[in-house]
């Protein structure tokens, strides 16, 4: 069955603290959490699931950060994000799908509101 998959960003003091799941999950509505946010608010907080798995077989959600291999070496790490009708790996501004090494695959490292680059 088809999910409709969101993730929202629940926060504790001003801190990330827990995801809630909503959309179409097996067959049922879930709703948003709205606590002591207006729907609208509650929304802006949501990430929708790209529908595609990491290599880890872990689904992989608009504002994860994946780290990425290219046929040359070379290895990066980027949110991703939906633009376009299309989900990227967003790195210095652009990154071409093609010099993915897919055999690598791409790995989720964290998300916005939880990763800090050392």
């Amino acid at each position: 069955m088809n999910e409709l998959l969101f993730r929202q960003a629940l926060f504790l003091n001003g801190k990330f603290h827990q995801w809630h799941y909503w959309g179409l999950i097996d067959g049922a509505f879930v709703g948003i959490a709205t606590g002591d946010w207006s729907p609208i608010e509650a929304i802006k907080n949501s990430q929708m699931s790209t529908g595609l798995l990491d290599k880890n077989k872990v689904k992989i959600y608009e504002g994860d950060i994946v780290q990425w291999h290219t046929w040359d070496g070379y290895v990066g790490s980027s949110p991703v994000e939906f633009r376009d009708g299309l989900f990227y790996p967003v790195a210095s501004g652009c990154l071409e799908y093609e010099r993915f090494d897919k055999d690598k695959g791409i790995k989720i490292i964290g998300n916005i509101y939880e990763y800090k680059e050392s």
